[in-house]
């Protein structure tokens, strides 16, 4: 399980990477691991809303979106966050996928890969 000073270093690396991106897609991939308790689908709650800061709480990892949308990741025992190109495969055990687009040509997909607990919630 990730402990502190790797959440502190996740944070850190991602911070830079997301804050001002804004949501184009959402896939979710095992609906069972991902939580959504705002009252829309999760595509509609999200899509077109813009990173804006990314914090760490304890062993949570919360992301913070325009209008008052957080995505609350709990990494678990063995919980991964990935950024990949458009054009790269999701893998096997991808559970939740963000599609991209920020500034010019800059499109990735942001994954999370299982065994973590993802929850969407208004802040």
């Amino acid at each position: 399980m990730p402990e502190g000073p790797e959440l502190y270093l996740m944070r850190e690396w991602l911070e830079p990477r997301l804050v001002g991106l804004r949501v184009d897609g959402v896939t979710v991939l095992r609906p069972l691991v991902v939580r959504n308790m705002l009252d829309a689908r999760l595509d509609d709650a999200l899509v077109g809303r813009c990173f804006e800061t990314v914090e760490r709480d304890g062993k949570l990892l919360i992301f913070g979106l325009e209008r008052g949308v957080s995505i609350v990741v709990s990494p678990m025992l063995a919980g991964e966050l990935r950024l990949v190109s458009a054009d790269e495969r999701l893998g096997a055990s991808a559970v939740l996928a963000i599609d991209f687009a920020g500034g010019g040509c800059r499109c990735a997909t942001w994954i999370v890969v299982a065994w973590g607990r993802f929850t969407c919630c208004r802040r």
